[in-house]
């Protein structure tokens, strides 16, 4: 059986909506959900009185985390009829639509928003749409087929920022420390911080960016300082980090204003160890840790020296919840001694025990890239010699097939010669 194209073109425009039209987050999407069933009959009393009948249409794909734009309800008639056609929502009763039977083709109606945005809210309600004719005539009969919702939306993001990765570490002096934030999609931070968790002072990055560094000056040697972070990303959703610490100076081993060391109620970390780490191809070293057995820690302050150094200084300080650190300012063939203090409530604990790490020196990579790079270089020049050799052998025979046919022509043309010229075919 041969369907006829009208018929069939439809059926392409609705299986070409029913994909949903991806976008990046945030932007529209699009959907089409066909009805179940798919289309129905309308007639007047000599073709059946097929005067109404119901379509359902799911609501599982969308969520909260969806903002519905636009419905539209798509579907094709396969002829003009008089009357008009009511569509109903059957739960409500109300008619959220009528449309003219004096029309053929594929329709749009875009009426659907408020029906459709409450079968998801109200799931009990969503009993589907019923079709119903009136005043056709009796021998009218129209086929209401390829039934679909089309439904614009965007995803909405209600996801909060979260902090891949916090650094605090000294800058150039005791009274300069950058916080080093890294996040898992582009916000804005603004930085509150001051000697009291009152926050006085505050800093601002207002720029959407992954990576945020808070470079804080004139900052008060030997004291702690109180900051937080608030996060806000592109869709407006906020993070707002708990209050931490951290020292200034506490790289000065002697008692600076009101921060004590060693006062024996603040305990060092266990079990320190490292290992070796790489990232993005680049060497670094993971420093693993356990917290105290007893008491608190606001704070980790962490110390390294490097082979050759007199002393150990300040590489970073972190919350009190970590047990690792990486440590990716290194440089292969050297050594590193790491240790660790507590931090909490203005005290320092005594020294951890000291691990040292050394890194091996970088193997030739440039002659590993060379040499991969030569063997590619190489593998062309065999294929483009290749390619040389078989069009040359080409020409090579063609051009032999020409001389060979004038050293040794067929016998027809040697014929021919000799009673040419009989005197060289003696």
């Amino acid at each position: 059986m041969v369907m006829k194209f009208k018929y069939f073109l439809p059926l392409i425009l609705i299986i070409f909506l029913i994909s949903p039209l991806y976008a990046s987050e945030g932007e529209l999407y699009s959907m089409s959900l066909s009805a179940s069933p798919t289309g129905g009959i309308l007639s007047g009393v000599d073709q059946g009185n097929d005067l109404s009948f119901d379509v359902n249409f799911s609501t599982s794909f969308f969520s909260d985390n969806q903002q519905i734009e636009t419905v539209k309800l798509v579907y094709y008639q396969d002829k003009k009829a008089s009357g008009l056609m009511q569509i109903i929502d059957r739960y409500s009763g109300q008619i959220v639509d009528a449309v003219s039977l004096d029309q053929t083709g594929l329709i749009f109606s875009d009426k659907y928003k408020k029906v459709y945005t409450d079968w998801i809210q109200q799931p009990k309600s969503n009993m589907g749409l019923m079709f119903k004719v009136l005043a056709i005539e009796p021998d009218e009969k129209v086929n209401i087929s390829s039934l679909a919702l089309v439904v614009d939306y965007r995803d909405q993001d209600n996801k909060k920022p979260v902090i891949l990765s916090q650094e605090l570490r000294r800058n150039k002096s005791d009274d300069n420390y950058i916080i080093k934030v890294i996040t898992d999609e582009p916000v804005v931070i603004t930085l509150n911080y001051g000697k009291t968790s009152q926050y006085n002072l505050s800093m601002a990055n207002e720029e959407y960016l992954l990576e945020h560094d808070f470079d804080i000056q004139n900052l008060t040697i030997g004291l702690s300082y109180h900051y937080s972070l608030t996060l806000i990303d592109t869709a407006g959703n906020e993070t707002v980090t708990e209050d931490a610490i951290f020292l200034t100076g506490a790289d000065l081993l002697q008692k600076q204003g009101s921060v004590v060391k060693g006062s024996g109620n603040v305990f060092p970390p266990t079990a320190l160890s490292v290992e070796s780490a790489s990232i993005n191809g680049k060497k670094a070293v993971l420093l693993n840790f356990s917290a105290p057995a007893q008491g608190s820690v606001d704070n980790y302050i962490l110390y390294r020296q490097i082979a050759g150094e007199l002393d150990m200084s300040e590489l970073a300080q972190i919350p009190g919840g970590a047990t690792s650190y990486l440590d990716t300012d290194v440089t292969p063939g050297k050594t590193y001694s790491y240790m660790i203090r507590s931090l909490s409530n203005s005290e320092i604990s005594e020294d951890s025990m000291i691990v040292t790490y050394a890194i091996e020196a970088a193997s030739n990579g440039g002659s590993i890239l060379g040499l991969q790079s030569s063997r590619s270089n190489i593998l062309i020049a065999l294929i483009t010699l290749a390619a040389v050799l078989i069009f040359g052998l080409y020409i090579i025979m063609r051009s032999g097939k020409r001389l060979m046919s004038f050293l040794f022509p067929p016998k027809k043309d040697k014929l021919k010669n000799v009673l040419r010229d009989p005197d060289n075919y003696s």
